[in-house]
């Protein structure tokens, strides 16, 4: 027989007995006697977890003895935690992991909690890509973000006799950078990351380290100098020349920037005094928060100055001049001057150096041609939604960064839709990954990924697209399939030597009347980025040697 009751309660093992002489009454427990218990009555006023146990009772008369059968006892004790969880701080990106236990009898179930208001509603967690071991001891939150700093967590533990509940605890999430913008990829596999809230550029290692390169967390300001001593003001985009000098489009103090692999930074164009709309030469040219740059093989650099609303063209030597836009705000396409952009925020180059933009006030993909002719290739100019389609058929919502592979296809960081949409050359636009209109953060393919404000783009040269998820404070990465993950990133205190790649020789025909050859010296496998991306670096290799081998016959 069975007494199962929770602890405290008030229970009565009882036996009857027949017989005609006076009978000795004897309990036992788990085969000891029980002291005083010599009644056909054992009464346990409170069940505690010392109760439990087999009863019998041994009843006597003058005749003899007979025991009773067992009564098993066994008492329910609530659970109580013996091991309270612990709060903790973590770099976003990364996974973490509380612990918590509890004891009661019988054993406790688990369920783990969170709070996103501070303790005022609790929501059970269910395992999926990002939380494993919500009904375990041990929970682990897998690809933390900004947006979770200062959830709260809390272990229930639960059984037949009731439920006991954890202290909370709380996540604190240090974004490495919490507004990350621009970024770049280098032939090596490295990052570099424009963090607009912070006016600092970093550099990430293929290993997910990442160090301060350029500017001063927190404080902003236009001093050049050393990357210990320079200062910037919002930077948003950053590109990469072939002889790995990075370019930062400095937003908030309308400059655009130079750093050099030994971290001396410079201003190539622009005033720091001054926002506005003129063609001239180095600090006697103005901008008006340029939020994207490209760079092409020359060292030209095209910036989509956004407040102007147009896309200018700096020299290697600082020339400043206006390619095509006029400073107004609008839409029309035609040639220079007569073409009129909305606030463009991304700009790429193709292998031909046709300009794309990502014209985002007006929610379309722009062609700008050599010439300065400028089309709209996809979308619909005033119209703000989401639509896969070709051209016109097709629906952006603040189209941001942008990037281009070798065949042409543009990558576009849809911000406003939180997708990544991919253009081919004939204007067909499709989702690469992300679920339009919802914004969140989760790793999967295709459409089972979340972006949340994805800004700009970088492509590297195996095809894989480095995103700056600026609602999540974090890199993704999307492989050429449309895998998506989130970097798992950690901080260092120590200032990088930004890595030189390694040069290689390549020896260019000498065709006129002669003979002999010149010799250029370019990266190995530079990688372009403008606004977000590029194509990858053979075809940088082959155009540089293409533009030497004009320039020798004179037809540049």
């Amino acid at each position: 027989m069975q007494l199962k009751a929770s602890a405290g309660a008030q229970r009565t093992l009882s036996v009857t007995v027949e017989s005609n002489l006076p009978v000795i009454y004897q309990w036992y427990k788990d085969g000891s006697k029980i002291s005083g218990a010599t009644t056909a009555n054992y009464v346990i006023l409170a069940l505690q977890s010392a109760n439990a146990g087999s009863y019998n009772v041994v009843v006597t008369n003058s005749a003899g003895s007979v025991t009773s059968n067992a009564m098993v006892v066994s008492v329910d004790v609530a659970p109580t935690i013996t091991t309270e969880p612990q709060s903790q701080t973590v770099a976003s990106g990364q996974t973490v992991s509380f612990s918590a236990t509890a004891s009661g009898t019988p054993s406790a179930s688990y369920q783990w909690q969170v709070s996103t208001n501070s303790g005022g509603t609790w929501t059970n967690l269910t395992n999926n890509s990002n939380n494993s071991g919500t009904s375990t001891s041990t929970l682990t939150v897998s690809g933390v973000s900004g947006t979770m700093n200062g959830y709260n967590y809390r272990l229930v533990a639960t059984n037949a006799a009731g439920s006991a509940i954890s202290t909370n605890l709380t996540l604190t999430v240090v974004a490495p950078f919490p507004s990350p913008f621009g970024v770049a990829v280098d032939s090596a596999g490295n990052l570099f990351v424009g963090d607009n809230s912070n006016n600092t550029v970093h550099f990430v290692t293929p290993a997910g380290v990442v160090s301060l390169l350029a500017g001063t967390s927190g404080q902003q300001g236009s001093t050049n100098g050393s990357y210990a001593v320079a200062l910037f003001r919002q930077p948003r985009a950053v590109a990469l020349d072939t002889a790995e000098n990075l370019y930062v489009a400095d937003t908030g103090n309308s400059l655009i920037r130079k750093i050099t692999p030994a971290g001396v930074v410079t201003t190539l164009a622009g005033s720091a005094t001054t926002q506005g709309y003129t063609d001239a030469t180095g600090t006697a040219a103005v901008f008006n928060s340029p939020q994207a740059l490209v760079v092409d093989v020359s060292g030209n650099v095209y910036v989509a100055d956004t407040a102007n609303s147009a896309i200018r063209k700096i020299t290697p030597s600082g020339v400043t001049s206006t390619i095509a836009g006029n400073g107004t705000k609008g839409s029309q396409d035609g040639t220079g001057a007569l073409a009129i952009f909305n606030q463009p925020a991304g700009i790429v180059l193709d292998s031909a150096n046709n300009l794309y933009v990502a014209d985002t006030g007006n929610n379309t993909i722009r062609k700008v041609t050599p010439a300065g002719v400028v089309t709209t290739i996809a979308g619909v100019t005033g119209v703000g939604g989401y639509e896969d389609g070709t051209g016109a058929a097709a629906l952006f919502n603040q189209p941001t960064g942008l990037a281009i592979d070798v065949s042409g296809s543009l990558y576009v960081a849809d911000t406003g839709n939180s997708v990544i949409r991919v253009v081919k050359s004939g204007g067909t636009v499709s989702t690469l990954a992300g679920l339009a209109s919802i914004a969140g953060l989760l790793d999967g393919n295709g459409t089972n990924a979340w972006f949340n404000q994805p800004e700009n783009l970088s492509l590297d040269a195996a095809g894989n697209v480095y995103v700056t998820d600026a609602g999540n404070a974090v890199i993704r990465k999307i492989t050429p399939s449309g895998g998506v993950t989130t970097l798992v990133l950690s901080q260092s205190a120590a200032t990088p030597i930004v890595p030189t790649p390694p040069a290689t020789t390549h020896t260019v025909p000498d065709t006129p009347p002669g003979g002999g050859s010149t010799t250029s010296t370019i990266p190995s496998t530079p990688t372009r980025s403008g606004g977000g991306g590029a194509p990858s670096g053979w075809f940088y290799g082959a155009l540089a040697l293409l533009w030497l081998f004009r320039r020798r016959h004179g037809k540049i």
